[in-house]
């Protein structure tokens, strides 16, 4: 039997919480707040699963490496076995003293001047945001989709 997607938003939700995290709207899918829980000192991505293995993908970890050095903040990835609830932790060696303080006192050292090991000779692009900004990148990706659109069905 697979589960309500509204089942894993609740589980999210309900397991940071147990560990002393806040919930990300949207599970991060929005502009600023990333991963799916976060506080001052931690930030969490929670994969879960029925299954009886998970696939660890180098790609996730390094994405949430990325934004944890964005927000100056620890990063910690969960995943979850909903069959025999049992919850792992996966972080790096040098990470693990600060997790384990975390979840034995509640608080930690916060992170400062991380930067994230980017494998890419590309110039870092700067991004300033404003509603109008915010309003011409949505304008730009629906000529992007129309254009797409109108190249699809001359295909056909």
């Amino acid at each position: 039997m697979r589960r309500a997607g509204k089942f894993y938003i609740n589980n999210e939700k309900e397991l940071m919480r147990q560990i002393g995290l806040n919930p990300t709207a949207a599970s991060g899918a929005g502009w600023l707040e990333k991963e799916d829980g976060q506080n001052e000192y931690i930030i969490c991505q929670l994969k879960s699963t029925d299954a009886n293995s998970y696939r660890l993908n180098i790609k996730d970890i390094k994405t949430l490496e990325a934004n944890a050095a964005i927000a100056h903040k620890t990063p910690m990835f969960l995943i979850q076995f909903l069959k025999s609830n049992d919850c792992f932790v996966v972080a790096k060696l040098e990470d693990i003293n600060t997790i384990a303080k975390y979840i034995e006192t509640g608080s930690c050292e916060i992170v400062e001047n991380i930067v994230p090991d980017f494998k890419s000779n590309e110039p870092v692009k700067i991004v300033k945001s404003s509603k109008n900004k915010k309003r011409e990148f949505w304008n730009e990706k629906e000529k992007e989709r129309e254009k797409w659109q109108k190249n699809y069905k001359s295909k056909r």
